[in-house]
This record gives C-alpha cells, sequence and structure tokens, in this order.
C-alpha cells in the first residue's frame, strides 16, 4: 500500500527525489512509469552509483545495467556534490539528465561543535592514522598494510574504522592487521555517535583513504576542518573537487610507499589553515 500511495503522490508531484539506488528492483519497478522517471533527480550516494564495479559478469548484470541505462535515460536530472560523479554517469549511461550541484548529506551538527574539539593530535606521545572509513573492501586496506609492513616504529598506531560492512572482510582486515602490526592496529568495531567519532577524528594525525572511487566524503571534510592530513587517491571524482575546487591542500595515496614516517606527517600550520577555512563551504 506505500508503494501504491508513492506512486499516486509522484504521479501529481512537480519533481520526484530517488536516493540511493542499492535496489536493482527500483529501476525495473519504474520502468512502468516513464512520466514519472522524467520528473525525477537521482541522488547517488556513491556505492550505487559504482556498483558495477564489483559485480561480477553474469546475465543478471547485463539485464540490471539495461535496466539502469533506462531508467538514468529518462531522468531530469543528477544531483552531485561531486561533478566528476555525474561525468562518470553520462559517460557510463550516456544520460541527457542534466547536472545539478548539491551536498550530499546534511552534517548532524554543526561547525562549531568541531571548534569545541581540543586539538587532541597535540596532547599524546604516539602518531595516530587512520586507514579507511568502513569494512567495504573498497577501501583497500590490504594495500595500505603493504605499504606499513616493513614499519618497525612503535610510536605508531594504526587504526580502521570496521563497525559495518562485509563481515568476512572485517575479520580478514583484522587478522592481518594484528598478524603486522599487534597492539598497533586498532579495530573500530562498533558505531559510536557524532560526538564519539569526530573525537576520534580530532586524534588522528594522519586521514588515507586509498578507496579506488569517490568514498567517505564527510569524513574527509570533518578531517580536513580539523587540520589533519588526509590522502587520497588522485585518479578518484573526489580529488579534482577538493583540490581543484576547493582549493584544498590533499596528498595522493601514490607517494606513501616512498616516504618516511616523518615526511608522511609533514605539513605546515599554513596548509592546514588554509584547508580549514576552503572546506568550512560544506557546513
Amino acid at each position: 500500500s506505500n508503494l501504491e500511495e508513492f506512486i499516486a503522490a509522484a504521479s501529481s508531484a512537480d519533481r520526484v527525489l530517488f536516493n540511493g539506488l542499492f535496489d536493482s528492483r527500483i529501476p525495473v519497478l519504474f520502468a512502468r512509469f516513464p512520466d514519472i522517471v522524467r520528473r525525477g533527480v537521482w541522488l547517488p550516494w556513491g556505492g550505487d552509483l559504482y556498483w558495477h564495479l564489483y559485480e561480477r559478469e553474469s546475465l543478471r548484470k547485463e539485464i540490471e545495467t539495461a535496466f539502469r541505462r533506462q531508467f538514468f535515460g529518462r531522468l531530469h536530472g543528477v544531483a552531485t556534490l561531486i561533478r566528476g560523479d555525474y561525468d562518470l554517469i553520462k559517460t557510463w549511461y550516456q544520460t541527457p539528465a542534466r547536472y545539478i550541484e548539491s551536498a550530499p548529506n546534511i552534517f548532524r551538527f554543526e561547525s562549531s561543535d568541531l571548534d569545541r574539539i581540543p586539538c587532541l593530535r597535540q596532547k599524546k606521545n604516539n602518531i595516530a592514522i587512520q586507514l579507511g572509513n568502513s569494512g567495504n573492501p573498497s577501501n583497500e586496506h590490504f594495500e595500505m598494510f603493504e605499504w606499513f609492513s616493513r614499519l618497525r616504529r612503535k610510536d605508531v598506531t594504526f587504526y580502521a574504522p570496521l563497525s559495518y560492512g562485509d563481515r568476512a572482510y572485517i575479520e580478514s582486515v583484522i587478522r592481518r592487521g594484528r598478524e603486522l602490526f599487534g597492539e598497533r592496529f586498532v579495530a573500530l568495531t562498533e558505531l559510536l555517535s557524532y560526538e564519539e567519532y569526530n573525537h576520534h577524528l580530532a586524534s588522528m594525525d594522519v586521514l588515507i583513504f586509498n578507496h579506488r572511487r569517490q568514498q567517505g566524503v564527510n569524513n574527509i571534510a570533518i578531517s580536513l576542518y580539523l587540520g589533519t592530513k588526509v590522502f587520497l587517491r588522485s585518479d578518484v571524482t573526489t580529488w579534482p573537487y577538493l583540490a581543484d575546487k576547493l582549493k584544498c591542500r590533499v596528498f595522493d595515496t601514490k607517494t606513501i610507499p616512498r616516504l618516511s614516517i616523518d615526511a608522511l606527517l609533514e605539513m605546515p600550520d599554513w596548509a592546514r589553515e588554509e584547508n580549514r577555512k576552503n572546506i568550512a563551504v560544506l557546513f
């Protein structure tokens, strides 16, 4: 009955918003309602945009791709924060949908809440490095482990948020992290409140996101606002958005294997302050 109510309301609406197309049944269902889709705007979440990169080739994938191509081809628009994500949609699905710039999420707190967090990095003796943001294989934890596998410094601790994602993958990450780093590897397996997680991010010296697609924008934004040094891949759509449009100083993960820990940490205070000022537009 909820679906019937939605179809009835959407049929008379000026605009219909679709957020998250993780479920393949949505493009299939709305193949019967082209007029609704033509008034639709899709707000991609991330995984729903890049889903085909992780789906193995099969007849089911071919059929789903065909329905998605039809769905995207009828849309009025695609609303994303990062223009590069829209450009990928155009390339992959040849959609005539217009680009609409919008925020991907609303922060559940004010930037002033971040201002009140003490600079925890200056109040500890160890170096804290965060690896990724979830238990999804797209974090590429094992490649990051390889970069630091020969590190013997006891003052470096690696933190990996693993409170959600693929359970088997999470267990393998924890097992390998402890094999390589022992107590210097900390798996965050419990969901934290926004306040708790923001305090955790404030205690990190370096944030490393090795995803091969746009992911974790909120983690990155909060970390840049807090003055943390952020590494991500330069070939993901997040890079030109941050570096070129917002003029933030971010660093390429491909340089990490050549860096000492001191070089990994090195970042002038003026650059941290510039990042804070430039990323503030998202708050």
